[in-house]
């Protein structure tokens, strides 16, 4: 019996079969299904938002993409698992914006993302965040 396929790969290989827009239905379905299960910020629908904006990079869809980031990026974690997913969410987003010429905005959520980790490890000092601590 084959393995169950996530959204996102069922996605992905719509999107290789020239159905684009059958993936897209796929992840946005999920994402939807994800928020009215288990709640807006809940990590399970944030992540089906980060999902869903893995497919829409694949597809070319940049806008989409970056409002999917935005979706997952307001976790409210409720463990150090889903803390530490809305840090890497956060990190996406700020490169994607960067990426997109969204400049003050990337550097907003990647500064606010730095303040976020200084809060949740504790300040880190050049020496200790790059090894050199001889």
């Amino acid at each position: 019996m084959p393995a169950l396929m996530s959204a996102l790969q069922r996605a992905l290989e719509a999107l290789q079969r020239g159905n684009p827009l059958s993936g897209e239905r796929i992840v946005t379905d999920a994402a939807k299904i994800a928020v009215q299960s288990f709640g807006p910020q809940s990590g399970r629908a944030c992540h089906a938002h980060f999902e869903a904006s893995q497919f829409f990079h694949a597809a070319g869809k940049p806008e989409e993409m970056l409002m999917s980031l935005r979706a997952a990026a307001r976790i409210a974690p409720a463990n150090e698992d889903e803390q530490a997913a809305r840090f890497g969410y956060l990190f996406q987003l700020g490169a994607a914006l960067d990426r997109a010429g969204q400049l003050a905005e990337a550097e907003r959520v990647l500064r606010d993302l730095v303040s976020d980790l200084g809060e949740a490890y504790g300040e880190l000092s050049q020496a200790s965040a790059t090894g050199n601590t001889a």
